[in-house]
């Protein structure tokens, strides 16, 4: 018969993180309603060919502003007190990026998406511009295909679609 070790229990451990010890915080922020459009095209008649897909990030100067404006506004809460007294170090942008185009370029090198793909086929009349699906989520031109998930969400929340589908 084999022996097999006890067992232990977890421990809770601290984060050692990049600054060597102690407890991370961390605080961001993103645009939920965007200004900028991605897009979608098909290249090709072969099913097997992938789509071009582009996803627009920033490419609308409102949502950079935005962006830029919420570093500033996090930098304003992070020297409020309490807050001041237990923040270290801002590790993105950095307090050494200061000026806006500094800022700028800083957000469109480090632009990210945590993407929860919804209202992706436009709902609508036949014949409206961009609609894919009908009021049932039929596809326009076929007989017998729907969309049924949160492709053809009429508002795009807020939140997360995983905690709101």
């Amino acid at each position: 018969m084999r022996r097999t070790a006890p067992h232990r229990p977890c421990r809770r451990r601290r984060s050692r993180g990049r600054g060597g010890g102690g407890r991370r915080t961390a605080a961001g922020h993103g645009l939920s309603r965007t200004a900028s459009r991605g897009g979608i095209e098909i290249v090709s008649r072969d099913p097997d060919a992938a789509p071009r897909i582009g996803l627009g990030l920033l490419e609308h100067p409102d949502d950079l502003w935005r962006m830029v404006s919420g570093i500033h506004h996090m930098r304003q809460v992070a020297k409020s007190s309490p807050l001041r007294n237990h923040i270290k170090a801002e590790t993105w942008p950095g307090l050494v990026v200061t000026t806006g185009a500094d800022l700028e370029r800083a957000v469109l090198q480090g632009k990210n998406t945590c993407c929860h793909a919804v209202g992706t086929c436009v709902m609508g009349r036949e014949r409206t511009s961009a609609a894919v699906v009908d009021h049932s989520g039929t596809v326009h031109g076929t007989d017998g295909l729907y969309v049924v998930d949160a492709l053809i969400r009429p508002d795009i929340p807020e939140l997360p679609t995983r905690t709101t589908t």
